[in-house]
């Protein structure tokens, strides 16, 4: 989780929020929270498995979750190469679909 957060903090210049975990969470469990230019990402690893959530800056709706995948090193890649597409595509809404970039670096989110 450090290694993203200094790949989003220095490669995407996202601000790092913190990490952390609240007290009333599982102890293998932690949050990273960032701000890109128009969505809050929360990055939470929970129980083997990473969850991508994010929320349009100043809104008061939850976070949604975008994509999960398996606490494994070609996971966390993902995760950050998906948060790297959604601000280079400055995407705005997470209304579905959610399309950020074209081709096989590009993703779409349709659920």
């Amino acid at each position: 989780m450090v290694r993203a957060a200094l790949f989003l903090d220095v490669q995407l210049d996202i601000e790092i929020l913190g990490i952390g975990r609240s007290g009333l969470d599982r102890k293998d469990s932690c949050t990273l929270e960032a701000v890109g230019k128009h969505l809050t990402y929360f990055v939470i690893l929970d129980g083997g498995f990473v969850f991508l959530r994010a929320q349009v800056l100043d809104s008061c709706r939850p976070p949604e979750e975008l994509f999960s995948t398996g606490d494994t090193k070609e996971g966390w890649q993902l995760i950050c190469k998906l948060i790297r597409a959604l601000e280079r595509n400055d995407v705005r809404s997470l209304q579905r679909p959610i399309e950020a970039g074209s081709g096989p670096s590009g993703f779409v989110i349709d659920y």
